[in-house]
């Protein structure tokens, strides 16, 4: 079992270790374990080396991976097993939902072992960490991986709280599926798990929540939840621009057979 727990330089604290609540309402079983971290990492969305981060006390934006993980067994077969973590306090710095300093954050992952008793949940290979830059459009693609190659189906949901039946209230007109100002508004695809947007305003912290929800012969045998925060930031991207063949926009030649062809190529920032 493993949970991520991410952090920005002005977020709360990461913990040393983290209890996850495993239960079963069918079946009567609750109780916890705890997950040692295992290890820390910087995520920065950008060349390294450019200028100091927020987390080494400059101000290019960063945040903070740790990862905590363990060997559970599950006592039995059942149809309804959850894995819960929760955790004080979301981000102050959020501006699209109610008291977020008061705020916890929640997530969980549930599995069906009664149909297929060995199951890999999917993972996520890239870490929910977007900065993105206002007046461009950006696609975040969760990479979500199943290593049995089941079926992957994402939606947006409501973030959570202390459970599963309590969410954060977002300001209006913020929304589960419309968690920050984007024009055209944001999209999600079910099937691959891109959400596009194009943000308008500059400064907004916002979060989002995804369910993937995993079938296997259309069976549902298990779900996780991702929690998300979302920077807008002010600037441009500027995507890198190539030429062609020795400089020039051609990007095409004719070559004769069995003569030497040589040419450079190259790409700009």
């Amino acid at each position: 079992m493993r949970v991520a727990f991410y952090r920005d330089c002005a977020g709360v604290a990461a913990p040393v270790s983290v209890d996850v609540n495993i239960r079963s309402a069918s079946g009567g079983e609750n109780f916890n374990i705890v997950l040692p971290q295992i290890s820390f990492s910087e995520i920065i969305p950008y060349c390294t080396g450019v200028l100091p981060t927020e987390c080494g006390l400059g101000t290019e934006p960063s945040r903070e991976q740790y990862l905590y993980n363990d060997t559970v067994t599950l006592p039995a077969l059942r149809t309804d097993w959850v894995m819960s973590w929760t955790d004080c306090c979301r981000n102050a710095a959020n501006t699209t939902i109610t008291s977020p300093g008061t705020r916890s954050l929640y997530v969980q992952a549930t599995l069906n072992n009664t149909l297929f008793p060995v199951s890999s949940s999917p993972f996520f290979s890239n870490p929910p960490a977007p900065f993105v830059y206002a007046g461009q459009p950006y696609c975040y693609n969760n990479a979500a991986v199943d290593p049995d190659g089941d079926s992957l189906v994402y939606s947006l949901i409501t973030p959570r709280t202390t459970n599963n039946t309590t969410f954060v209230t977002y300001i209006a007109p913020y929304t589960a599926t419309q968690p920050l100002t984007s024009v055209p508004p944001i999209t999600l695809d079910a099937a691959t798990g891109d959400v596009c947007m194009t943000p308008t305003t500059a400064g907004e912290v916002t979060v989002m929540a995804l369910l993937v929800e995993e079938y296997r012969f259309g069976n549902l045998i298990g779900s996780t939840m991702r929690d998300i925060q979302v920077n807008v930031i002010p600037g441009a991207d500027l995507l890198p621009t190539t030429n062609g063949i020795n400089g020039t926009g051609t990007y095409s030649d004719t070559i004769a057979e069995g003569c030497l062809y040589t040419f450079t190529t190259g790409t700009a920032d």
